[in-house]
């Protein structure tokens, strides 16, 4: 290639690099969260409600796919490792106190849209809402009772004891942080949510009378136990592929010997 035809490439690409094409839109992309989540119980029974619940953090985390459907509508499946549960401390009638503890452990299969709001190229506050479908892959029962003539009891988390499945729904804000990697667009994302149960996480056998109830100084099955939370969540993503494919990038890669 002459000298001349050489300059005229390289004025060529220096023109394309200062007004060339915008940049495709994001691709499907991979990321991992984890965080945490304020577990605890909603009853429908008047006396189970009445009880007062602890803070009670327990973990989540796992990994999303997503998905742009439009400028600002994206699906973002998820597959996440979630505990769930509730603590609750109250008086025996003898003056003594009574703690019980329920804590179980889940995989979760969630189907949100997320709701980008865009602000600037570099940050973006969205809304996310979706389904959100579970099942029990064990945990416990602990009943402590100090001061009483019974000993402290643990259970180990069943069919017997709990409903296998959690079929819920969530929604929440986030924001979406970019940040350009050698023309892969990382991103850092923040998100809080809250989830509830839809579906009654006491056990049929539990119903029927047929499974042996540990706190039987406040038990009642006649009503629901939904399991709700507040998640709060950090997330990465970081691309393998660069986003991008206009003309100056694919000249900085040689695409054009």
């Amino acid at each position: 290639m002459t000298g001349k035809a050489l300059a005229m490439l390289g004025l060529l690409a220096i023109s394309l690099c200062g007004f060339g094409q915008k940049p495709k839109a994001e691709g499907i992309t991979i990321g991992v969260k984890g965080g945490v989540n304020l577990a605890g119980m909603l009853y429908t029974d008047s006396h189970l409600s009445a009880l007062p619940q602890e803070t009670d953090l327990k973990p989540v985390g796992g990994v999303f796919v997503d998905i742009p459907l439009a400028s600002a509508l994206g699906f973002v499946p998820e597959l996440l490792y979630v505990e769930r549960g509730m603590k609750t401390a109250y008086s025996h009638y003898s003056g003594n106190e009574v703690r019980y503890e329920l804590s179980s452990r889940y995989v979760d299969v969630r189907l949100p849209f997320l709701f980008g709001l865009n602000v600037t190229p570099g940050f973006q506050p969205y809304l996310i809402a979706g389904a959100d479908l579970g099942y029990l892959l064990g945990g416990d029962i602990r009943l402590q009772q100090p001061g009483l003539p019974c000993p402290d009891t643990t259970l180990t988390m069943g069919k017997a004891n709990m409903n296998p499945f959690y079929v819920g729904a969530f929604a929440g804000v986030g924001i979406r942080l970019f940040h350009d990697m050698n023309g892969r667009k990382a991103q850092l994302r923040i998100e809080a949510v809250c989830n509830m149960d839809y579906v009654d996480s006491f056990s049929a056998m539990e119903h029927a009378d047929a499974s042996h109830p540990v706190n039987v100084n406040a038990y009642n099955t006649t009503g629901k136990r939904l399991p709700r939370g507040i998640e709060v969540t950090m997330g990465v993503v970081v691309p393998l592929r660069p986003n991008t494919d206009d003309a100056c990038y694919s000249f900085s890669k040689n695409k054009w010997k």
